[in-house]
């Protein structure tokens, strides 16, 4: 019987097997890698909600001036000469992407990607030119006028080692009403789902 104490004994005070402890760091490594993966989503998640939440208060913004009484115009990516037809432009943290005429539309004249994106780039398609007319409307147009279908803003998270994030600002003919959709899946295709939009 006390030969069984000794042996007991002894077995507490050798401490862990060689197998327990690869074992206890296999665990630890796969909880943190999965940790690491769900926290790194989250942030690309909320880097690009901020840039279609930043957008849309800005056009309400120039949409509230415009019921005021000022027609104002939206330039699309007023950088370089505007496209005649929705076109697909990459923008880095701080660069110009929309800019509104006249002055009076916004004390805000430009709209710059905000710094919330970090390093990544971000890919915007839009129409040349939005127009906010007096009526509250919201008119998509070409370089030479022509009005266009209406179609969405769509802004594209670059996230490297991981799938893309797609943002779509969506903007009605009849009322400035603005509404933001999202495609997380690894192949954004064309656009966002209409049963995304308000519950990305």
């Amino acid at each position: 019987m006390k030969n069984k104490n000794v042996f007991a004994a002894n077995s507490l005070l050798n401490g862990f097997s060689l197998l327990e402890v690869i074992a206890a760091v296999a665990i630890i490594g796969v909880i943190a890698a999965i940790s690491i993966t769900s926290s790194d989503h989250s942030l690309n998640r909320s880097q690009a909600n901020s840039v279609a939440l930043e957008l849309v208060a800005w056009l309400q913004k120039i949409h509230n001036t415009g019921q005021a009484g000022a027609f104002c115009t939206i330039q699309f990516n007023p950088n370089e000469a505007a496209a005649a037809n929705p076109t697909a432009v990459s923008f880095s943290s701080g660069d110009r992407v929309f800019t509104v005429a006249p002055a009076q539309c916004s004390a805000q004249a430009d709209f710059n990607l905000p710094d919330s994106v970090g390093g990544k780039t971000v890919t915007i398609w839009a129409s040349p030119f939005l127009q906010f007319t007096q009526r509250g409307n919201v008119i998509q147009v070409s370089n030479n006028g022509v009005q266009l279908v209406s179609n969405d803003i769509r802004i594209l998270l670059d996230v490297p080692d991981g799938p893309d994030l797609l943002r779509c600002v969506r903007t009605s003919d009849s009322i400035a009403l603005f509404r933001i959709g999202s495609n997380n899946a690894d192949e954004v295709g064309d656009g966002c789902a209409d049963d995304s939009f308000d519950r990305f």
